[in-house]
């Protein structure tokens, strides 16, 4: 019969590694982030594309997320947001041409062909 040691063996405390930290030359030179908008109603499609691309750097700039759940809130950013570099859109939202409203908008009042 076989039996099982039940005795416990005491350990020391938990030790984490510490994080590693750029050199004192890096800090603070990072570039401010190309704006990444993303334009869709489903929440998850948020937090996924965040998850993703949140270490994503392109020449040494980050990205920066604007998000808008709506076609009526993606034309208020792409207003406030001229400078947008790109824009993820969904183009079935609250109906089933918001999106192709959305660019639309984007081509023919707001006069963008870069982003």
């Amino acid at each position: 019969m076989n039996t099982v040691d039940k005795t416990t063996k005491k350990e020391g405390p938990l030790l984490f590694a510490e994080e590693s930290q750029p050199p004192l030359g890096q800090i603070g030179n990072k570039n401010p982030g190309f704006k990444l908008l993303i334009v869709d109603d489903e929440n998850e499609i948020h937090v996924m594309t965040k998850l993703v691309l949140s270490d994503y750097s392109y020449k040494g700039s980050s990205l920066e997320f604007l998000s808008a759940f709506s076609a009526k809130e993606a034309k208020q950013l792409i207003k406030d947001h001229p400078d947008a570099a790109c824009i993820l859109l969904d183009v079935v939202m609250e109906t089933q041409e918001a999106g192709l409203d959305v660019v639309r908008f984007i081509r023919e009042e707001e006069k963008k062909r870069q982003t």
